[in-house]
């Protein structure tokens, strides 16, 4: 299995200071890594991609303020250059050899307090990724499932499923790349049923309800470049 690690696992650090932060990983084939932020209660935003080993990719609102350095295909640095409240955030490192990624996560904590954060999803652009329902309650054994709609222009948009124990970093169950195709994960197959039924709908069904499925699940649509992490359900 690949194994993705980041440090520090939590940092403190004065406004206006530098912030660095550390992943690795254990596949030399795995030339793609990604730097994602995520602040208390929403999902995820990708800051920058980095294809090794030279093609560095920032997004939109994170072209100042932030570098990554590569120095090999198994390690990466984010730099927040200078600290400000609004970087008070967890900020997820990803590897991949295409786009399947493995997420592991630290948290960054700056010394001002942080703002006023609300809770939901994110989207970027004009792109909007919708979870429905926004929580549910369910009974053990029972079936559940929630669907997941975007309204991206393109077709060949892929959709990811994840789920996220609290205080820790999400987890792929599934993802797919048409209609009719799915691929779930190691650990998540005999639990788990995705489905894409229309271009841009997808739904995950969990098949009888167990109190270890008590957790968020995240929903993302994704094309080169861009990913788009929307709103978190919780099973109770």
């Amino acid at each position: 299995a690949v194994k993705v690690t980041q440090s520090p696992k939590s940092l403190v650090q004065m406004s206006g200071k530098l912030a660095e932060i550390t992943c690795n990983h254990s596949e030399s084939t795995y030339g793609n890594m990604y730097w994602y932020r995520q602040y208390s209660g929403q999902g995820l935003t990708l800051i920058v991609t980095s294809v090794y080993p030279d093609a560095t990719t920032f997004e939109d609102g994170f072209k100042e303020g932030f570098q990554v350095e590569r120095p090999t295909i198994l390690n990466s640095t984010l730099k927040i250059l200078q600290l400000k409240a609004a970087d008070t955030a967890s900020y997820l490192c990803a590897a991949s050899l295409t786009q399947r990624h493995r997420v592991t996560d630290a948290v960054v904590k700056n010394l001002t307090p942080p703002p006023r954060l609300s809770s939901g999803g994110l989207c970027g652009g004009t792109i909007l990724v919708t979870q429905l329902p926004k929580s549910l309650i369910g009974t053990v054994g029972n079936p559940v499932e929630m669907n997941c709609t975007h309204n991206d222009t393109v077709s060949t948009a892929n959709m990811y499923w994840y789920r996220q124990y609290r205080g820790q970093g999400p987890e792929l169950i599934a993802y797919t790349k048409t209609v009719g195709s799915n691929q779930t994960e190691p650990g998540f197959q005999d639990k788990f049923e995705v489905m894409r039924l229309k271009t841009k709908e997808t739904s995950l069904k969990i098949k009888k309800l167990k109190a270890a499925d008590t957790a968020s699940y995240l929903c993302a649509e994704w094309r080169p470049s861009k990913i788009r992490q929307m709103t978190k359900k919780r099973y109770f």
